[in-house]
């Protein structure tokens, strides 16, 4: 059994060993249609139904019972019905189409649906209780005042069935000879697949629905992550204005200090020291301005032309001392356009992990289809199944505290998401792969 994913998350997959997850990216969560094209899709299927129970209607009422009518009325009738449903298809394709397309598209198929039975055999004919299939249309794509006037329009339409014409007297005398048991079977059948279409119909759009609520919940965690890594970003710049000033401050005496004149007590000491301060001052800002870059800083800078040698050498240049235990592979050349700095500080958190994990790591890159494949392996002890179900999470770290504060994999989550790419980890006892996609241009 694999462990329980985080929610939203991708379930972990576990095989042969092997423990995959998606982090982040389209495994996670996929754009809910909206509300109205969601019920129309629905709407256009039930009206391809009912078409083939006009059909049936037809047949049982000619053939079956041999109720007197006019073929080319109908025929019209059955067109009519499927030529607006084709028009309803190609307006819910455009998202063109408002629940009031959806009224007249069910006002339309309660007047056909009234013609085809008065031409039928009128209210004996057991099809009428296809009636309340519309009904239950209504009430479901359509509102209100909509609904109820489609219900009291199903209402009217079947009193007029009761209106004697040729073919309900037809039927009446066949309800006394041999046919009135076939008739009570035909409402049976009527009946059955009535229950079937609105059963089916409903079963299916409430789950589409609760599909839908899921991915909005899956958007509503992404836009929560992307609020905190906002709140990460202010908490920086806050900090980075705060110290600037006893920094500056700092900076000036220390640089006061390196002027001390040739005579004092101790004046070379003293030198080295103040140079020691200015050192640490410029250290401390490019920590801040690191700091600020980690908390989601550049995730919003705009994307630029940069080739996978570059992204390596500027990898290189953050690692520092450490880039000499990485092995670099891939096509120096290949070419993609994203906020460059925002993807190199997503791989120097993956390669830093892996060599805290395993001491040495390997980054590879490959093209895949439109996208570039970063690959950050080491051979350390994996991570276990309680691991996985926290992963990407901020402020969870399997690290001690004096080693990480556990963002760096939930920025480069927040990354993969900002950039439309997608972030997976493959792990097992020989050690884990963090797999990371991006598109070879972010717009």
């Amino acid at each position: 059994m694999g462990a329980r994913a985080p929610r939203g998350m991708a379930p972990v997959v576990e095989s042969t060993g092997e423990r995959f997850l998606v982090l982040s990216g389209p495994a996670r969560a996929r754009a809910a249609p909206p509300e109205a094209e969601l019920r129309g899709r629905w709407l256009v299927r039930v009206r391809g139904v009912g078409s083939a129970v006009q059909v049936a209607l037809v047949v049982t009422g000619f053939f079956g019972l041999g109720v007197p009518g006019s073929w080319p009325v109908l025929l019209v009738l059955f067109l009519l019905g499927l030529a607006s449903n084709a028009l309803l298809l190609r307006s819910v394709a455009r998202k063109t189409a408002t629940e009031a397309t959806f009224a007249l598209a069910l006002v339309l198929d309660v007047l056909v649906l009234t013609a085809l039975l008065h031409g039928t055999g009128g209210a004996t004919n057991p099809f009428s209780v296809f009636y309340l299939v519309y009904v239950a249309l209504a009430a479901i794509v359509v509102t209100g005042r909509r609904a109820m006037t489609i219900a009291i329009l199903t209402m009217a339409a079947f009193g007029t069935l009761f209106v004697r014409g040729t073919a309900a007297q037809e039927m009446e005398r066949l309800h006394h000879g041999a046919a009135f048991s076939l008739h009570l079977y035909g409402m049976w059948f009527a009946y059955v697949i009535a229950a079937a279409v609105v059963g089916t119909f409903v079963a299916r759009l409430v789950r589409a629905v609760r599909e839908r609520e899921r991915e909005l919940s899956v958007a509503q965690e992404a836009r929560a992550r992307a609020e905190r890594v906002a709140a990460l970003g202010t908490l920086a710049a806050g900090a980075a204005h705060e110290l600037a000033t006893p920094l500056g401050t700092i900076a000036v005496v220390a640089k006061e200090l390196s002027r001390v004149p040739e005579g004092w007590p101790d004046v070379e000491a003293i030198r080295k020291d103040a140079r020691l301060l200015r050192t640490e001052v410029e250290r401390c800002r490019r920590i801040v301005d690191d700091l600020a870059g980690r908390s989601g800083g550049d995730l919003a800078a705009a994307p630029l032309p940069s080739s996978v040698g570059a992204v390596f050498e500027a990898v290189r240049d953050e690692l520092g001392e450490a880039a000499a235990r990485v092995h670099f592979e891939g096509d120096d050349a290949a070419t993609l356009r994203v906020p460059r700095q925002a993807l190199v500080r997503a791989l120097v958190n993956l390669v830093r992990n892996a060599l805290d994990a395993a001491g040495a790591a390997e980054l590879r890159t490959e093209k895949h289809g439109a996208r570039v494949r970063f690959a950050v392996h080491d051979e350390g002890p994996g991570l276990s199944s309680e691991a996985l179900t926290h992963l990407a999470e901020p402020f969870f770290t399997t690290k001690t505290s004096d080693r990480g504060m556990g963002l760096g994999l939930y920025l480069v989550r927040s990354f993969a998401d900002a950039s439309g790419g997608e972030l997976s980890v493959a792990t097992n006892a020989r050690g884990s792969t963090f797999v990371l996609e991006v598109p070879m241009e972010v717009r």
